[in-house]
């Protein structure tokens, strides 16, 4: 594969794990604090302006956040990028594009020691650094309270009363 397979196909899969990972929305919600709506869009200061949890987003500018927040990860993971091997597996570049998308260019940045990893071909070291991060350990959380949250819903439902 050339380097541009590469790149197109690392966009394929982030798309599909982003997709896949994120609901799409028609509407603002609150995710940890932060406002967002389609898929995964995160407001901009604009649109904090106009728009408040639980209004409706029309399904073209859900398409139009989600192109444009894609695009801009691209360039985040672009801009890190020309430090490190030009000739990254797919796969590996379709971490850097999620992560990215997640982050944003300064969330990415902030992994010094996995990119570093990344420019030496350290994909164990990198794999580790994305594990040991502040950023991992808030989403387990996250996991974890939805885990206890449908373990708690179950078992109300199975008893028929409000467990806490």
């Amino acid at each position: 594969m050339t380097h541009v397979d590469e790149w197109a196909r690392a966009k394929q899969l982030a798309d599909i794990a982003i997709r896949r990972a994120e609901s799409e929305r028609g509407y603002v919600y609150d995710c940890l604090g932060v406002l967002h709506y389609g898929i995964g869009h995160r407001l901009l200061p604009e649109e904090l302006l106009r728009l408040k949890r639980g209004d409706p987003v029309e399904i073209e500018q859900v398409n139009a956040a989600y192109k444009f927040d894609m695009e801009q990860a691209y360039r985040a993971v672009v801009r890190v990028h020309v430090r490190y091997p030009a000739d990254m597996k797919a796969e590996r570049l379709a971490v850097l594009l999620e992560m990215a998308f997640c982050l944003g260019e300064d969330g990415l940045n902030g992994f010094k020691l996995m990119l570093r990893d990344v420019g030496f071909e350290n994909w164990q070291g990198a794999a580790d650094e994305i594990l040991d991060s502040v950023w991992y350990r808030k989403q387990g959380a996250q996991v974890l309270a939805i885990a206890a949250r449908v373990d708690r819903l179950a078992l109300q439902m199975r008893v028929g009363e409000v467990t806490v």
